[in-house]
């Protein structure tokens, strides 16, 4: 046996080694694999096959001499036809390789790329020919309808050697973006850089990022992906990018022309380039990850990949019906981590983008699925266990959409330390108190009560300390979030109180129908001066709970300055200006973005809002009456918790006592004082502090107000208000 079972594990894929390339492939049930070098001739693709020796231990693997970067390959995988037992291996299908660090060329979804023969029905819809009520495989060579593999030199010693600014999760505020949406149409870039990697790293973008205030990018998936079949024959594209054909492949369709010129090489570089030049100024780059599913969809999906190579490995099966595939996801198939292969595939990824590509975290889509064995979830699967103990991961941002469709597939606090996670509560508690209540207070509902929101704006412990040895993660793990890509933006949330999704040609039934939003009056858009107002402020009010809050605050781009998708909940495949920023910017816009860069400053400057742990009713100061975080009513009194269930209770205040751990401001607490009710209140402030008003959300714009000689102050109807305030003593 020529190679190690050790190096079967490390060294999948095609790497450069010698006069050629070493290729290893893991097809345990294939019976001939052909490695494929393609050469292009004119207008046509000429193919060279190369048998691979194997299996060992399900590895099929040979060294191939004259071939090096550059390269174009695909594999031909032979094996059994057999469908109702799970087995798809169809060798007319070009495939392309789970470890391929480069992609080349355009999917073009039609008979060709599917594995079995196919007709077009009435539906416009792609359907299997039976025989005998069982599925043939289909005799067309997909090579010229499917993106190719291309191999590229290793990484590891390319300058500029990878850096990561490390910003501590107290201080990380993330910023969730599009490459394309934030600069599709940005004025101050050229249009060759426009929607692209060069454009997301262009000095300009970079000093708008650094001026709002934002530490962190999570850039929505830039992994290779192909649309879906519906999409592709509805004349749409997956825009947001969830539909992952390579985890080592960078998606070429997001770089410069002039990369994409010069080869798939050249988009590597400048994905890197484009990573180098935010750490350079100080700006974490977060990926948006999609291992919980492939681009195949289900078995009547194309065959590109994973299911014509090991369909039975890769995808998770029923285990009475091992040809039916068991879907978590809702995408069609489930990635089957209870595979080793699999996890070895996601590991060997996350750690080349860490370590040769240079990013600092991952955001894995319904992460749930990732973590799912025999029995279900569990925190102790291989694949966390082994993420967390890595040397390289287990020390950067790892964060879990903490849910997936399947049985039991909230799992929200579930994940244990090092993970943080999405806190959907946080989001519909907040939606619920600043903005669905709004219209309930008009129809003369009952409204909620203030604890749920209190809860959310203090860390959520009751989601994140459950676990008595879960205390290592703290409130940090809480990433707080009010809307995100998928959903309402905020302005959507304020001016629409159901969703518009006709143009995503699924008869409006995709996308949430209950969004915990209110249109304040009218449905849209509007010239009414007082529903835009009253709209303006609980935009800000709900900035405001967002970025002041305790845990980690997550903006998704476009807030800060209103933008809005027409009412589109589920803009998955609007690749046009329903998605891309608009920053051709009205007065309104550009205050809001003002009043955005003040809160994400206020959190910043002082420290009692970034705690790390979580509240424990401790005294902070020996001389006076405040704990760590003390609960206020309008008049300044203790809350009871009868005072908490009564929902007629919606004015009250909150203080965070300074922490005194030596960081600048540490000593100065702050105060913020929630009015939920349609009409103002009268509020006592506390006695034992001078405070300083830091922000009304009623104004348009931000403004300090000396507020040292009066401690009695009025809150507007649905506004809140912040302060700082020291010890008299300490002044």
């Amino acid at each position: 046996m020529r190679m190690t079972l050790q190096r079967y594990a490390r060294e999948l894929g095609v790497r450069i080694s010698g006069d050629g390339v070493d290729v290893a492939l893991f097809a345990p049930d294939a019976t001939r694999v052909e490695f494929c070098v393609l050469n292009q001739a004119g207008n046509a693709w000429i193919e060279h096959g190369v048998d691979l020796e194997g299996p060992n231990y399900g590895i099929w693997d040979k060294h191939i001499s004259g071939i090096g970067a550059g390269q174009h390959y695909g594999f031909r995988v032979h094996g059994p036809w057999d469908p109702k037992n799970g087995f798809y291996f169809n060798s007319n299908k070009l495939l392309v390789d789970p470890y391929a660090r480069a992609v080349y060329g355009d999917y073009r979804y039609g008979e060709a790329t599917l594995g079995y023969e196919s007709f077009l029905d009435a539906d416009n819809t792609y359907k299997p020919k039976l025989l005998d009520k069982k599925m043939v495989p289909s005799q067309i060579n997909s090579l010229p309808f499917v993106p190719h593999s291309v191999i590229l030199h290793d990484l590891d010693f390319v300058h500029p050697p990878v850096f990561h600014p490390h910003i501590p999760w107290s201080k990380t505020v993330i910023y969730e973006v599009h490459v394309v949406g934030l600069t599709k149409n940005a004025t101050w870039l050229p249009e060759h850089m426009r929607g692209t990697y060069a454009g997301l790293a262009n000095s300009k973008t970079i000093e708008y990022l650094k001026d709002l205030g934002v530490t962190t990018i999570e850039l929505l998936p830039i992994h290779s992906a192909v649309s879906e079949a519906h999409l592709i024959m509805s004349g749409l594209t997956n825009y947001w990018g969830y539909s992952s054909l390579s985890y080592f492949a960078p998606n070429p369709d997001y770089a410069t022309e002039n990369a994409r010129n010069y080869g798939p090489g050249a988009v590597v570089d400048e994905v890197r380039g484009m990573i180098h030049l935010l750490h350079e100024a100080g700006i974490e780059v977060i990926l948006d990850v999609v291992y919980n599913h492939t681009c195949e969809e289900s078995n009547a999906g194309s065959t590109l990949s994973y299911r014509g190579i090991a369909n039975r490995n890769y995808y998770v099966h029923s285990l009475k019906k091992p040809g039916e595939l068991v879907d978590t996801t809702g995408c069609g198939n489930s990635l089957n981590f209870r595979e080793p292969h699999v996890v070895r595939l996601a590991l060997d990824s996350l750690q080349y983008w860490a370590s040769q590509i240079g990013v600092d975290g991952f955001r894995f889509d319904l992460m749930t699925t990732t973590a799912r064995g025999e029995s279900g979830f569990t925190k102790e699967h291989p694949f966390l266990v082994s993420m967390k103990n890595d040397p390289i991961l287990g020390n950067l941002k790892i964060i879990a959409e903490p849910w997936d469709l399947g049985p039991f597939g909230w799992q929200t606090g579930k994940f244990g330390f090092p993970y943080s996670e999405w806190n959907d509560s946080f989001r519909d508690d907040v939606r619920t108190f600043w903005v669905k209540d709004q219209g309930r207070m008009k129809l003369g509902w009952t409204v909620s009560s203030s604890q749920s929101f209190a809860t959310r704006l203090s860390g959520s412990s009751d989601i994140f300390s459950s676990d008595p040895f879960e205390n290592l993660r703290g409130p940090l793990a809480s990433i707080n979030y009010i809307t995100a890509h998928d959903g309402f933006t905020l302005r959507d949330l304020v001016s629409y109180d159901q969703k518009h999704n006709d143009a995503n040609m699924e008869n409006n039934n995709d996308g949430a129908t209950e969004n915990n939003s209110h249109n304040h009056g009218a449905e849209g858009e509007t010239d009414d001066l007082s529903i835009n107002s009253n709209r303006r402020k609980t935009i800000r009010n709900m900035l405001g709970a967002l970025l002041l809050s305790t845990g980690v605050p997550m903006l998704t781009a476009g807030d800060e300055i209103g933008r809005t998708q027409r009412g589109n909940n589920n803009a998955y495949c609007q690749n046009n200006e329903t998605s891309w920023l608009n920053w051709e910017l009205e007065k309104w816009q550009s205050e809001l973005l003002q009043t955005t860069k003040h809160l994400i400053w206020i959190r910043q400057t002082y420290p009692a809002l970034r705690q790390n742990k979580f509240f424990t009713g401790e005294k902070k100061h020996e001389l006076d009456d405040f704990v760590d975080l003390s609960w206020l009513q309008a008049n300044s009194f203790s809350f009871s918790v009868n005072d908490w269930q009564n929902s007629d209770n919606r004015t009250f205040q909150v203080v965070f006592a300074a922490p005194n751990n030596g960081e600048k401001n540490s000593d100065v607490d702050i105060l913020i004082i929630f009015n939920g009710k349609d009409r103002s209140s009268d509020v006592v402030l506390p006695a034992m502090r001078k405070w300083y008003r830091l922000w009304n959300s009623r104004g348009e714009l931000p403004r300090k107000f000396d507020m040292s000689s009066n401690n009695n102050v009025k809150v507007g109807a649905f506004s809140m208000q912040v302060f700082a305030g020291k010890r008299d003593s300490d002044d």
